[in-house]
């Protein structure tokens, strides 16, 4: 759900496309079911070898995984793969 405040509806409008092309983006990154996404990458190298990721992808990650917390690794964040402890010390960010 988005709530827009904006002076006019063409300031809504542009509002609004803006808000639906961030969301786009941060899904096209961080999907675990998109092939193309940095998640998918990283799950796809995980605890094969080091994987490199940019800051912000990098910081995403580890504040979902001190959200998640006690979560079962089938829910966890980055799936089950790349949601142990000992696979998530071989992602890093620059």
């Amino acid at each position: 759900e988005i709530y827009l405040y904006a002076a006019d509806s063409q300031q809504a409008g542009a509002l609004f496309d803006a808000a639906f092309e961030e969301i786009e983006r941060i899904e096209a990154t961080l999907s675990t079911y998109r092939p193309a996404s940095e998640i998918s990458r990283i799950n796809a190298h995980a605890g094969v070898e080091p994987v490199t990721t940019d800051p912000e992808v990098f910081h995403l990650i580890e504040s979902a995984l001190t959200q998640a917390g006690g979560t079962s690794h089938s829910t966890a964040p980055l799936g089950p793969s790349a949601s142990s402890s000992w696979a998530w010390s071989w992602i890093s960010a620059p």
